[in-house]
């Protein structure tokens, strides 16, 4: 008699499936999504932080550019910097 208990106890979910359920598929989806928009945001502020970059390397290229023709006196004309 004890052997067909023990042989029963150990088969109660024997016919359950493995599976994910529905709330552990919204958690990891919303992980996902907050992951993203995280990312983006970040993508975002490291390209205007390049375009920023660039112009100001620009404007100081014009800058010492000008700075150089007014001090060498190329062809007696004054040189500068008009900014509007």
């Amino acid at each position: 008699m004890f052997s067909k208990l023990s042989a029963i106890s150990h088969k109660p979910f024997a016919n359950v499936r493995h599976a994910f359920t529905l709330i552990e598929l919204l958690v990891v989806i919303s992980i996902i999504a907050l992951l993203t928009s995280i990312s983006a945001a970040a993508f975002n502020n490291f390209a205007r932080r390049q375009r920023l970059e660039e112009a100001q390397k620009a404007l100081d290229s014009v800058i010492r550019d000008a700075q150089t023709r007014a001090l060498s006196s190329v062809s007696g004309l004054n040189w500068g910097v008009h900014l509007t």
